[in-house]
């Protein structure tokens, strides 16, 4: 674990940073490949259908971490020097690890088309890929260990869960045409995942998404176990 603070600082802004740019981008001003004139194209409208994606839900959680613990941060390093307990939400950190781990995980395993430009844009690529390593580097080289409780298990299951809950109540009724307008329209339209698609799957996507709750509920548990066991190591009793 690092203890420098001014690395840690440094390390959280650079990351602060490219989560902001990379949300912004998203919701702002989306990166688009366009065949017609070969070359990635920005275009100036809002995107907020995906603010109900589990990618974005994810990154704005980090974005609002990164921006906590730097305003911790910096106060605390003015005054001691040190980073001592104001790494911000340690707790919560171990939740959102989780989400953002997964959000990575089931992109490139399931939803990436390897072939599509898209696939590989700047924002994409921030958002599926280098913020969740950046993430994960930050849990395992700066946080404080011995924080997680039993509890924050269930609240990191729970959390997915709703999430699909939702999104599945709201592709049901059709509330949202989420791809109208773009090339993606005919395949997907109501569902932000193909896999969630219920009118063209049937009842499958219930067990797809239990098979998944399942490995993400595991992978928190992993993630509580490791927890306690570095606290252990730092500090044996």
């Amino acid at each position: 674990m690092i203890h420098n603070p001014r690395v840690v600082l440094i390390c959280r802004i650079l990351l602060l940073l490219l989560s902001l740019s990379a949300v912004v981008l998203c919701l702002f001003f989306p990166i688009h490949w366009q065949d017609a004139v070969n070359a990635y194209v920005i275009e100036a409208r809002t995107n907020f259908w995906a603010l109900s994606t589990f990618t974005m839900l994810s990154n704005i959680a980090v974005l609002i971490f990164y921006a906590a613990a730097v305003v911790l941060l910096i106060p605390a390093i003015k005054k001691t020097g040190l980073p001592g307990e104001t790494v911000a939400l340690p707790r919560l950190q171990s939740c959102i690890c989780n989400a953002i781990f997964f959000t990575m995980v089931i992109y490139w395993l399931i939803i990436a088309d390897w072939n599509a430009q898209d696939t590989f844009t700047y924002t994409n690529l921030c958002l599926h890929l280098v913020i969740p390593l950046g993430f994960i580097a930050d849990y395992i080289l700066f946080r404080f260990p011995g924080r997680m409780r039993k509890i924050d298990i269930l609240f990191t299951y729970l959390s997915a869960l709703l999430y699909f809950i939702v999104l599945s109540i709201m592709g049901a009724f059709h509330l949202h045409d989420y791809y109208r307008g773009t090339s993606r329209a005919p395949l997907v339209n109501w569902w932000p995942y193909g896999f969630l698609n219920y009118d063209a799957l049937g009842i499958m996507p219930v067990f797809i998404v239990l098979g998944i709750g399942m490995v993400y509920l595991g992978f928190s548990i992993g993630l509580y176990l490791i927890d306690r066991r570095k606290a252990r190591v730092i500090v044996p009793r």
